[in-house]
């Protein structure tokens, strides 16, 4: 948002900026250009004393671009090594460290492989020679790809070679020998060759954790050089599922982001929270895809009418592909986001896609299909419960109205009469038994997918094009999605220090929606459903119409959102372009232009079968939004070493622009004549004020950022990072904010007084402080208006005019969110079990709020700055291989867990902000007794199950079987808290019931394979507290809901306390005028809405090389079974359809089962 703050006219400290950036970066671009360099060469110059094996290892690759295989432990029986040599052959070098080391090497072509030195034989026991076989080979990946360019060594020789790029190999072997094998990334894994002539050898990932290359803002790193809280998700833990939305398959992957679905609506979107975000400013997370920062996009249409958008949750992120997703990296605290500035205060998910690489055209397919059912309902009153439960609950209110005792008085019943009740004794065991209204909406769910993918390259140009068909059928009547997707990139190098590239991501998407939770009338299709009497049938006696429910006509009936027509068409576009220059060595410049375009255009008709469509006689819109958004950036990074090579230094600059623009318009009508007309002839409609909208909205951004690293002996790390943003929400001297970042980052392992700690594989400290921004506010500091009409006094004639709908305020500024994160990375047992900790404090400063202002003011309240919130948590991540590859049977088992818990309070509340606590004095101010997310209410102490004249003193007159409430504090007479009980009920016995801060999260996996199947196992969950949802439908809402209107209540009303069931375990149906409003704002409706779920469980089997024939037409060939949400464990008392669901926002979730295959050619 900076819009004309960023012109020159209007503001001079911007261009004074500018400029100071601007030389700032020509200063340091003239430094770079001073350096001279060279190119790898062959030979090594370099003098050392006690240095270690390690240390040697990486001057040489430094030097050189050699490739080093090596085992940790292995390396620790080596010596200190101290050397001297002037342009040296790289042979020559090794040949000097390795004298009078129990170790040995092998150099094939620029990999150098370091083995023990095998034991010599004397000459009384030497062994006799054995007669060499050749031995050949294939050597895959864990899904089936082949390897090009592994190392197959002969153990206790130097014979070595590689594998070609169908992973082929053949070498000679003595007899019952045995082979090395060795690759970047996977462990190195030993094999007797036996008698066999063929081998087929799978390798399974690296065990050395802190080797793996992560994605961070504007690069990558080698995860041993991270400072800052970054967690990685790969494809391969993703794409075991047939989720819509690859978020959805995020769910308890990575510790400290939690991932929820609030609504199951095919393609619906997820809410991703990384960390906490105690804010009342809406920014969400910062997408960025393949380094480009996307614009939010098109907003689905609202529907122009009555409804507006309601039920509407898509995912703005449906136009990617999951299977093109290559990895998913979380920036979780602020000195690793702080590079993105004010953008990054929820933090940054940065998504990079597949690309080529340079091997021969690799074939994929992948499709499936499944199907899909409701996991889980309400359990409401079948038919004749429904009538005598309704009987029951009027002769109670009956009873209660005549003061009939023991319970409601001590009138004598037979004194007073006898009530009218809705059904006769007759009527009810003669009744029709309906089917649930469930059953009108219900259906079973289909999900079908095709993947189909080409990619590969040669030394100077990789391709990678895929495409993607989706279909889903909801299992609510009315809902669905079909996608297409289409994913192209091309990188070339132009020459050998330029390279080009582009690439277009491309959606069509067609969404069927169903309102699922609305205004006025249309509650939305589960809750009408819901609220429909059990003993009405859903058609009327002609079988096509569709009755109301007499006690109550303002719900629709809900059969008849069948006959509603309302579906929206989504296309997407994400086009980007680099180029990419390598100035000299260790300087290289790089610009990105990028062009995301979207658009949304939605049809829909409710027709006189509708209710709201029967009352204006048929409802039809078009409406239409658009979004584009240009974006370019421009990177300078220059690298270079110091001191003997020891030190490097990494420095980053960069400048970034990006314009926004969002448009759309609508257009609806009503009063048709007939309903074949549908959307089709708005112009028809006989309304006598037809709607017709229209709007745009812009958003700029332009920034300046930096970021510098240091790593000695790599061993110590230290970035530095600076970012510079501008919002057109504040006042002129406040626009600018700048978020600076420190971090660290300690490899304790490499350290040689570990050397003897040899359970310790890995160990690395991390630190860091950072800040980031948030301004997502809309309008700040300056006053906004609208168009609006009223009548001229005394006449009906309206008058157009401007009216004010936001008042300004000068002093608003940014809020910023400052964190220290602390952080240990380890490996134990030759990383057999890693993982990480962090330990976190984020505060959030200079808080965006809305202030109330006072009741005489044109507006009701004004943004301003007011305190800060403080958030402090903690993260585990653990892996383990318990059954590690390289068995003899052939079988391995691997855990993940992540667990993650925040809480979030007030550190200090601005003057302001005081004022909404104006007349709560039972609510703290600060500290961690005030939480920002506290839910506060009365104590309950149980059913009050006596009769008429026993009530609790504190609660005269209350009805039996209502809630007793806990009288634990009062109000002396200034409004002021006494601290002690004063036996009467009121507002002051309030207090913190709960927080809406989940207590933990967690996810935990399990995979299996032997023999060619695997199997995936994985849970996730949250312990937490929560509101009833069902509160509004039991018990203490009967009297309303079924004597007044007829709505349907849950099965469980049965157990509650009635003058027939007097030891009842819920409230009475009755609603208390005295303390109804306590009861039902107390604990006894705060369950416990922990859960645990069975996300996927996936079956595979991979065909072995013998079952694909001789031809190799398939590289390799997988079916799998796959099971999503099959069981949710929640708490008995939970009654609601699922805790993770928006409960105002109804869909529920569905089971999948679902089949598939990939292919690889």
């Amino acid at each position: 948002m900076l819009l004309n703050a960023l012109c020159p006219d209007k503001s001079p400290g911007l261009t004074k900026t500018l400029r100071v950036m601007k030389l700032t970066t020509a200063i340091m671009f003239c430094f770079c250009l001073s350096a001279a360099a060279e190119g790898f060469s062959q030979t090594i110059t370099y003098t050392g004393k006690n240095l270690s094996l390690k240390q040697i290892f990486t001057i040489v690759k430094k030097q050189t671009g050699y490739v080093f295989f090596y085992d940790a432990i292995l390396l620790r029986k080596s010596k200190p090594v101290t050397i001297s040599a002037q342009n040296v052959p790289v042979e020559q070098f090794l040949e000097r460290a390795f004298k009078e080391q129990p170790l040995d090497y092998i150099i094939e072509k620029q990999t150098v492989t370091v083995v023990e030195k095998p034991t010599v034989n004397t000459p009384d026991h030497a062994a006799m020679p054995l007669k060499d076989e050749l031995i050949k080979g294939k050597i895959t990946d864990s899904t089936g790809q082949p390897l090009q360019g592994v190392t197959v060594l002969v153990k206790g020789s130097k014979k070595i070679t590689t594998t070609d790029s169908d992973g082929n190999f053949s070498i000679e072997v003595p007899v019952n020998g045995s082979l090395v094998i060795s690759y970047i990334g996977f462990e190195t894994k030993e094999i007797k060759t036996g008698t066999n002539e063929f081998l087929n050898i799978q390798l399974a990932p690296g065990n050395r954790n802190l080797d793996e290359v992560v994605v961070v803002g504007y690069g990558t790193q080698s995860k041993k050089n991270v400072t800052g809280s970054v967690a990685s998700v790969k494809a391969e833990d993703m794409n075991k599922s047939s989720a819509a939305n690859f978020s959805q398959t995020l769910q308890g992957k990575a510790p400290g982001v939690l991932v929820t679905q609030a609504t199951g609506q095919p393609g619906a979107g997820v809410s991703i929270q990384i960390r906490t975000n105690p804010s009342n400013a809406n920014a969400g997370v910062l997408y960025v895809i393949d380094g480009v920062p996307i614009n939010d996009a098109a907003g689905t249409p609202s529907t122009a009418i009555r409804y507006g958008s309601s039920g509407v949750d898509q995912s703005p992120l449906n136009f990617i592909n999951p299977s093109d997703i290559e990895s998913i990296s979380f920036l979780k605290d602020a000195s690793s986001a702080a590079i993105y500035g004010a953008r990054a205060g929820a933090g940054v998910v940065l998504i990079t896609t597949k690309k080529g690489s340079e091997r021969k055209p690799i074939i994929s397919y992948s499709g499936s299909y499944g199907i899909q059912e409701v996991d889980r309902l309400y359990d409401l009153l079948g038919t004749k419960d429904y009538m005598e439960q309704r009987n029951l609950i009027t002769r109670e209110k009956w009873m209660y109205d005549n003061k009939i005792g023991p319970y409601y008085g001590t009138v004598d019943e037979s004194s007073v009469g006898t009530p009218t009740l809705p059904y006769t004794q007759s009527e009810i065991e003669n009744a029709v038994v309906q089917p649930s209204a469930f059953d009108a909406i219900i259906r079973k769910g289909y999900i079908h997918q095709q993947n189909f993918s080409v990619s590969g390259g040669s030394k100077n140009t990789n391709y990678f094009l895929s495409g993607n068909y989706f279909d889903q059928r909801g299992i609510l009547v009315g809902s669905g999605l079909r996608r297409y997707n289409t994913k192209l990139s091309i990188d070339h190098k132009l020459r050998e220090n330029i390279r080009i590239g582009a690439s277009m991501i491309m959606s069509n998407i067609k969404t069927y929606n169903v309102n699922t939770g609305g205004l006025y009338e249309d509650a939305g299709i589960l809750v009408s459903a819901t609220y429909w009497p059990a003993d009405l049938p859903l058609r009327g006696d002609d079988g096509k119409s569709y009755p109301l429910n007499p006690l109550y006509q303002n719900t629709p009936n809900p059969a008849s959102y069948e006959t509603v027509t309302d579906f929206t068409n989504s296309s997407r576009s994400l086009t980007s372009a680099y180029v990419q220059w390598e100035i000299i060595k260790g300087l290289s410049a790089k610009g990105t232009l990028n062009y995301d375009q979207s658009q949304n255009k939605r049809n829909s008709y409710y027709p006189t079968t509708f209710l709201y469509g029967r009352n204006v006689d048929g409802a039809a819109a078009i409406n239409v939004t658009q979004a584009n958004s240009l974006s370019s950036e421009w990177t300078l990074n220059y690298t270079r070493r110091f001191l003997n090579n020891e030190l490097k230094m990494d420095i980053l600059g960069g400048y970034s622009y990006q314009r926004s623009n969002w448009e759309g318009v609508g257009a609806g009508n009503q009063q048709f004549v007939s309903d074949l007309l549908y959307y089709y002839s708005l112009g028809s409609g006989q309304s006598v004020s037809p709607t017709v909208s229209s709007y745009k909205s812009q958003n700029t951004w332009i920034s300046g950022f930096s970021r510098a690293n240091f790593i000695f002996k790599d061993k110590y790390v230290l970035q530095l990072s600076l970012r510079g943003d501008a919002a057109s929400n504040f006042a002129d001297n406040k626009k600018w904010g700048y978020f600076p970042s420190v971090s660290g980052s300690w490899l304790i392992s490499e350290e040689n007084f570990m050397n003897p700690v040899s359970f310790i594989s890995e160990l690395k400290l991390r630190a860091g402080y950072g800040e980031t921004g948030n301004s997502s506010i809309g309008g700040g500091a300056y006053p906004l208006y609208t168009l609006s009409a009223s009548p001229i006094f005394g006449t009906n004639q309206p008058s157009s005019g401007i009216s004010l709908t936001q008042s300004a305020n000068s002093n608003l500024s940014w809020e910023t969110v400052a964190e220290l994160n602390v952080g240990v990375d380890f490996g134990l047992f030759k990383n057999r079990l890693y993982g990480s900790i962090d330990v976190y404090s984020k505060t959030i400063k200079d808080m965006l709020t809305q202030i109330p202002l006072p009741a005489d003011n044109i507006t009701s309240y004004v943004w301003g700055n007011a305190g800060s919130v403080r958030a402090n948590g903690w993260e585990l991540s653990l892996s383990s291989k318990n059954v590690a590859p390289g068995n003899k049977n052939g079988f391995t088992w691997t855990t993940t867990l992540n667990l993650s818990h925040y809480y979030s309070f007030w550190k200090e509340r601005a003057p302001a902000a005081l004022l909404n606590l104006k007349g709560t004095p039972w609510i703290p101010t600060t500290g961690k007794d005030a939480p920002f997310r506290g839910v506060y209410g009365y104590e309950a102490e149980g059913i009050y199950k006596e009769t008429w004249s026993k009530q609790p003193a504190s609660m005269p007159g209350m009805l039996p079987g209502g809630i007793i409430i806990k009288d634990i504090n009062g109000f002396d007479a200034n409004g002021n808290l006494t601290g002690e009980p004063d036996g009467k009920i009121s507002a002051a016995d309030q207090k913190l019931l709960y927080t809406t801060d989940p207590e933990l999260i967690f996810g935990f996996g399990n995979t299996f394979t032997f023999k060619g199947f695997d199997l995936n196992i994985f849970l996730s969950g949250m312990i937490q507290k929560g509101w009833d949802p069902t509160s509004s439908m039991g018990s203490a809402s009967m009297n309303g809901r079924l004597v007044l209107y007829g709505w349907n209540v849950l099965n469980s009303v049965k157990d509650r306390w009635t003058y027939l069931n007097p030891e009842g375990n819920s409230p009475t149906g009755l609603t208390d005028p005295t303390y109804s409003g306590f009861q039902n704002n107390s604990n006894y409706y705060v369950v416990n809405s922990s859960f645990l779920r069975f996300r996927n469980i996936t079956l595979g089997y991979s065909l072995p090389d013998n079952l694909l024939g001789q031809k190799k037409v398939f590289s390799s060939v997988r079916i799998f079974a796959d099971l999503q949400n099959v069981f949710t464990i929640t708490s008995k008392r939970y009654k609601g359809m699922d805790p993770e669901l928006n409960q105002s926002n109804y869909y529920p979730f569905s089971k999948s089962y679902t089949m598939g295959l990939n292919i690889t050619f």
